[in-house]
């Protein structure tokens, strides 16, 4: 997996953080941005991922998620930001 392109669209997955999966809709094209304006929840019982905004949205305003999901700004991702 990590030697395709879908690589950088897939979230850890399961209690152990073992397994991989691509979410389909938006999920997975959701910018990133360390203090977000969403959040997302996997529920691995019914295996559904959801987008739940954490404060207002403005109308034109982009909803971002932050891909480390745990929130910690001195993480580091696997893409360089600009």
């Amino acid at each position: 997996m990590e030697e395709t392109l879908l690589y950088d669209y897939i979230f850890e997955w399961g209690e152990d953080d073992k397994s991989a999966a691509v979410a389909l809709g938006y999920v997975s094209i959701y910018n990133h941005t360390i203090i977000a304006n969403c959040r997302y929840d996997m529920d691995f019982e019914f295996e559904t991922m959801s987008i739940i905004t954490i404060r207002d949205i403005k109308q034109g305003e982009e909803l971002f998620i932050n891909y480390n999901a745990d929130g910690q700004a001195d993480k580091p991702v696997w893409f360089e930001q600009h």
